[in-house]
């Protein structure tokens, strides 16, 4: 990474410190299980870990398709986003692992050992009028040792900031991904095997993006499901708040599980598909027919 580069990073990442507190637009704040921090890669690591995504083709999401290809653009060059348990949860004997702030029982994830990264997302169809157009923030995780495991949330805003949202897939099915937030988690082979939808509850289990900027220019996308569209490299931040997931299919434990995260410092990529041109994949039609497919 050059000087200019290097300089522009500091300066994003001093600034997304300063307007960052954890806190989603008149959110209260809240504490997950599970934060996101940075570190130096160890030799090879980076590249090892884009090698197997792409060959593995982890990352293939509902609504957004395979974005293995993307995996350079997801994972920052200058240090590894990893998920750690939070500093600020201290052990309580008699709610476990965590404080009893934290007061819902049950398997959380992500945890250690996974990855995550950012993801905004904007389709434009204008073969059809008035064109239809689909603009999504979220996050993608995935496990780094079991490549059949892999999680994400979308929410539905035109906005670089969107307040705590919560999660219902089903009703965001309902609206064709027009509002509030949907996301679920997968694993084990075949490619979904076992499939846990998050469907909304009646306490917390929502998601928040407080900061989301541009780092670098715009690219031309050259493969996977946004051909011909524009890639962007940015930087993330929000609250995913025990967003209930419960199994949907396959045999896979436990029945229910609890996605936790902050996230800060967090890589992405955003994503603009103009459809028929330039953008020369149906991204629209793709996305919406995903969860019909069961993807």
């Amino acid at each position: 990474m050059n000087v200019i580069l290097r300089a522009g990073l500091a300066a994003a990442l001093a600034a997304l410190a300063a307007c960052s507190d954890d806190t989603g637009p008149g959110t209260p704040s809240v504490q997950t299980e599970y934060v996101t921090v940075r570190r130096a890669w160890r030799p090879g690591e980076r590249d090892s870990l884009i090698a197997r995504i792409q060959r593995t083709r982890q990352l293939d999401f509902p609504y957004a398709g395979d974005m293995s290809d993307y995996a350079d653009a997801l994972i920052p060059t200058d240090s590894a986003i990893e998920i750690v348990p939070n500093p600020a949860l201290a052990p309580s004997a008699v709610h476990g692992p965590f404080t009893p702030s934290y007061s819902v029982t049950g398997v959380r994830v992500p945890g250690s050992g996974w990855t995550a990264a950012g993801v905004d997302v904007q389709i434009i169809n204008t073969s059809v009028t008035p064109r239809d157009t689909l603009n999504w923030l979220g996050w993608f995780w995935w496990n780094n040792a079991d490549s059949t495991q892999k999680g994400y949330i979308f929410i539905a805003t035109a906005n670089n900031t969107v307040a705590a949202t919560s999660v219902n897939t089903t009703t965001f099915d309902a609206s064709y991904g027009k509002s509030g937030a949907g996301g679920g988690e997968a694993r084990g082979s075949p490619p979904g095997n076992t499939y846990w939808l998050a469907n909304g509850w009646t306490r917390r289990n929502t998601a928040s993006v407080t900061s989301n900027f541009n780092f670098g220019g715009a690219s031309t996308v050259t493969s996977g499901p946004f051909l011909g569209g524009t890639q962007q490299t940015i930087i993330v931040a929000g609250v995913i708040d025990s967003v209930r997931m419960d199994r949907q299919s396959g045999t896979g434990t436990p029945v229910t599980q609890y996605a936790s995260l902050s996230t800060n410092f967090t890589f992405g990529v955003r994503l603009t598909c103009v459809f028929p041109s330039p953008c020369t994949t149906n991204a629209l039609r793709m996305a919406l027919r995903a969860r019909r497919s069961g993807r």
